[in-house]
């Protein structure tokens, strides 16, 4: 059965499953499996919610990133059902991108 939505805010998807929830620099520069995302909007713009598994612990790390790049390079992965994949998300000059 599905949920009823009486309210605008009824309408947002349930966020993805993770362990724990991280700040974007806790992955940073760490060989990590992308799992999967969620796009949503904020007071800023677009953005992911995005979830990744720690290959040590196997644990799953949500985090939020608005990053264009790696936006485009997440979209691109899950179109071609290449999801999960092995990444590394870096910082380069300005702005993050998936290696």
């Amino acid at each position: 059965m599905s949920k009823e939505v009486k309210r605008f805010g009824d309408m947002k998807p349930p966020p993805l499953d993770c362990d724990e929830k991280v700040d974007v620099t806790a992955i940073l520069d760490l060989d990590v499996m992308w799992v999967d995302f969620q796009e949503l909007s904020g007071s800023q713009g677009d953005f992911m919610w995005i979830v990744v598994e720690d290959l040590e612990s196997k644990r799953k790390l949500g985090f939020s990133c608005g990053g264009k790049v790696v936006m485009s390079k997440l979209k691109e992965a899950k179109e071609k059902r290449f999801l999960p994949l092995l990444g590394k998300l870096v910082k380069v000059k300005d702005y993050y991108d998936i290696l």
